[in-house]
């Protein structure tokens, strides 16, 4: 079994399953040029660490601190700028929202033409007939009593419809 740079820092972290970590924990003492290479990671982890903790305690000169820094008042200018212009990107999204709505609910079908209809008046109770032409409506209305008086309109296509209802027996 090989054993890589990743898998010993993995062992080191014991971020690895107990199986492996007990496979490589007889590999480390079985070879001795794993065992180094172990201990020269876990040498580099230190100095790392050790690197870190003086670069956290180094302070700068305040002559460069004043030449790096930027002035607050500078800082809060452009953080105000930054702060303003994320604004109006938001206005300018409510106001594409609000146009597309628009845009969308103009473009829909027309529904208010069926709550207009007459024959949703019309009650449940009844038969409902419709006639495209006047010959036919004539025709049945002279077989049928029991019926209203014709309602005339026009569909969708702009075509005269008539409509009739009838009481149920």
């Amino acid at each position: 079994m090989k054993i890589d740079t990743s898998t010993l820092m993995r062992f080191i972290n014991n971020d690895l399953p107990a199986k492996k970590m007990e496979e490589i924990k007889l590999l480390i003492e079985k070879n001795d040029l794993i065992k180094l290479r172990l201990e020269e990671i876990k040498n580099l982890k230190k100095t790392f660490k050790e690197s870190i903790k003086r670069i956290e305690n180094t302070k700068i000169p305040s002559h460069l601190e004043k030449q790096i820094s930027t002035p607050k008042n500078q800082f809060n200018k452009e953080k105000i700028k930054k702060k303003t212009f994320r604004d109006y990107y938001r206005i300018a999204a409510g106001i594409i929202i609000i146009f597309t709505f628009g845009l969308i609910i103009t473009f829909l079908p027309n529904k208010t033409y069926l709550s207009q209809n007459p024959i949703s008046k019309i009650k449940k109770n009844n038969h409902i007939h419709i006639f495209y032409n006047q010959k036919t409506l004539d025709e049945f209305l002279s077989k049928n009593n029991n019926c209203s008086d014709p309602e005339e309109f026009t569909d969708e296509n702009n075509k005269k419809v008539f409509a009739v209802t009838c009481k149920k027996n």
